[in-house]
């Protein structure tokens, strides 16, 4: 039995398992697994960067630590597939902070494979080693994605490189390159405004590692995580109790196009 079957079964039988749990009125949705990708500190160099985590670092300058809750990067709840929920509208994003060298180009990539990148921030216009209050044109847009999607970050100075808010796609990039497999994006949501009163509740922000762990784009990786950071507001992952829903609305519409 290949990995890839094993998953479905394993995500069929849970299916079954939660929509008799849901029928019998017995259903509580479980926390998430806690499977985090680490965040190392800035290495040292030339200009000193501000780390992402630290007390006075990046999120606690933007936000404040106590007012964000972490987003696991595997399992359920996590950060690897995104939607957009019906009664949103259109989704925005703003760049925050930006402490690399390297020019990017952050957008989405519909649905949960695949390569069809549509480009909605380019941080080339952004200098390096600073915060951003995301408020001028050309750092923020907005975007409307039918169904699942995934967060797209491609490296301008190493065009071949496009990393996924899915891990497992970032194994081999869409021009063939090899990639390295490795998660390249850590979020935050924001649950509180304490002592932050511009905070928006519920929006995400999304830390980037830009570079490859063998340093074929140039440098390796130092998987700080602060090279290039967003906040997207009309967004969420999708919870236990969501997936449930979508895969039985998908289970009925496949029925209704076969016919009896």
């Amino acid at each position: 039995m290949t990995r890839t079957t094993a998953a479905s079964l394993v995500a069929g039988v849970a299916t079954l398992l939660a929509l008799a749990a849901m029928a019998s009125g017995t259903y509580v949705e479980p926390a998430p697994p806690g499977v985090y990708t680490a965040v190392a500190a800035p290495g040292g160099g030339p200009t000193a960067e501000l780390p992402l985590l630290a007390p006075n670092g990046i999120l606690d300058t933007l936000y404040g630590l106590e007012n964000l809750e972490r987003v696991p990067d595997a399992g359920s709840h996590a950060d690897e597939i995104w939607w957009l929920p019906e009664s949103a509208g259109q989704a925005e994003v703003r760049l925050r902070a930006k402490f690399a060298g390297f020019q990017h180009s952050f957008g989405v990539l519909p649905g949960e494979s695949g390569w069809n990148f549509t480009p909605l921030i380019d941080s080339g216009k952004a200098s390096a080693n600073k915060l951003y209050s995301g408020n001028a044109s050309w750092s923020k847009a907005t975007f409307d994605v039918e169904g699942p999607f995934r967060f797209g970050l491609r490296l301008l100075d190493c065009p071949a490189y496009l990393w996924s808010s899915a891990a497992a796609d970032n194994t081999l990039m869409p021009s063939g390159q090899p990639g390295d497999g490795l998660d390249h994006l850590v979020t935050w949501r924001i649950t509180g405004n304490a002592g932050y009163p511009g905070n928006r509740v519920g929006n995400y922000v999304l830390a980037w590692e830009d570079l490859d762990r063998y340093g074929r784009t140039r440098y390796a990786c130092d998987a700080d995580f602060n090279d290039v950071v967003f906040e997207v507001g009309g967004v969420h992952v999708p919870e236990p109790t969501s997936l449930v829903l979508l895969m039985l609305g998908a289970v009925l519409l496949r029925s209704r196009r076969r016919g009896p």
